[in-house]
């Protein structure tokens, strides 16, 4: 190349609406390569020796030079010549993975060198991090693939299984996935209850759970067990299953309490024997209840022996505090006469010669009994075993009588 002067041109020079690099020792172009001017800085020149500008492939990896004045873009995101946008180094070399600029991180392809957005990647380091829809490394609670997360604000990892507080000031549970937590969960040695909707810990209240069995949560979001008062009333709180018990006799510290059908707590006493009639029958029941599915045993009358019929009625009523004789027709004797129609929880079912004695009707020949559940339900020792069933499935083929505790 010659100048305008005939002398052959070395090193930069303008031609034909662009610039060319002309070796000072050959003076010959120079192609694909990246070279210091005469004015100390450097340009890159392409295949056909024109200087380049845009992003340019060179020495394995991407560079950009600015259309205007050809030099390097160092530590830059610039838009590239498609329109695509591209983040350049120090070294100016294309950025991958994630990388820090402006004040916080972003992830870029290591394939298309473009920036990542709303995406939970794995950096070169091998940890995962969540970029947002503006690319940037995403902190606190996020939403994500239908649910949420938590960020940690200082290292950007994902949360798990910490209960932490939100940018907003509110606190809220990430689970083992790190998902956000809601309904009936473990944690820290008890249960805590998190709201579907707003994820946020329910206190005080006593709600469905995810299972649609109810469960009480005090004022400090812990589970509730034992005794409680709620709602104007006191309630029992299974310590092993957490459920409200209902209908039944509990003996709490040496003393005797009685919950009705709704859990209320309706009496209590020191000894069973002072309990309501209603307390009194229901204790009765559970306690006969224990041994449901145990054989028959003729003549039983305690736990380590098995029952009979009447040894379970004497045994069951013992408990609740109420004496009765040992045989089902010194039983019958023990009780007032009722009708059917009359019968209630509590009440004892006779039937007479359920085997063949020899004998015509009379009291002695009582020869079962049962504990009259309500709505014609029965629990009794029978050749069976100790079942709850039907009182008509007896009542069918044996005259059937009712008698009321008389010392309830």
């Amino acid at each position: 190349m010659f100048g305008n002067d005939g002398k052959i041109a070395t090193k930069v020079t303008p031609w034909a609406g662009t610039y060319y690099y002309f070796d000072p020792n050959t003076y010959l172009r120079v192609d694909n390569a990246y070279v210091e001017s005469q004015w100390g800085t450097w340009y890159m020149f392409g295949d056909d020796g024109r200087i380049v500008s845009g992003v340019t492939p060179w020495a394995g990896t991407y560079y950009d030079f600015d259309p205007n004045t050809y030099l390097r873009v160092d530590n830059a995101y610039v838009e590239s010549q498609w329109g695509t946008w591209y983040m350049f180094g120090d070294d100016g070399r294309i950025v991958s993975g994630v990388t820090p600029w402006a004040g916080t991180y972003y992830d870029f392809d290591p394939n298309t060198y473009l920036r990542v957005d709303n995406a939970y990647v794995e950096s070169q380091w091998g940890t995962w991090y969540m970029f947002g829809d503006d690319g940037r490394i995403v902190s606190g609670v996020t939403p994500w693939a239908g649910t949420y997360y938590d960020f940690d604000p200082n290292t950007y990892l994902r949360v798990d299984n910490a209960y932490v507080e939100s940018q907003w000031g509110t606190w809220y549970l990430f689970g083992n996935d790190g998902r956000i937590v809601s309904g009936v969960t473990p944690w820290a040695g008890t249960y805590y209850d998190f709201d579907p909707n707003t994820y946020l810990r329910v206190d005080n209240a006593y709600v469905e759970s995810q299972w649609g069995t109810w469960y009480l949560f005090g004022n400090d979001g812990r589970i509730v067990s034992g005794l409680a008062d709620w709602d104007g009333s006191t309630y029992y709180f299974d310590p092993s299953t957490y459920l409200k018990v209902t209908n039944t006799v509990e003996n709490i510290n040496g003393n005797y309490y009685y919950f009705d059908n709704s859990g209320r707590l309706v009496s209590w006493a020191q000894y069973p024997s002072d309990l309501t009639a209603d307390a009194k029958a229901t204790l009765a029941i559970q306690t006969a209840s224990q041994f449901l599915g145990q054989g028959y045993v003729q003549g039983g009358n305690n736990p380590q022996t098995g029952f009979d019929c009447s040894g379970l009625v004497q045994y069951a009523y013992g408990v609740a505090g109420v004496q009765l004789p040992r045989l089902s027709e010194q039983q019958y004797y023990a009780t007032m006469p009722i009708d059917g129609s009359q019968a209630r929880r509590g009440d004892l079912v006779f039937f007479s010669r359920t085997y063949n004695d020899g004998s015509n009707f009379d009291p002695k020949s009582m020869t079962q009994v049962g504990i009259y559940l309500g709505n014609g339900k029965m629990l009794d020792a029978q050749g069976n075993g100790i079942v709850i069933e039907n009182v008509s499935d007896f009542g069918q083929s044996y005259p059937t009588y009712y008698g009321r505790v008389l010392n309830f």
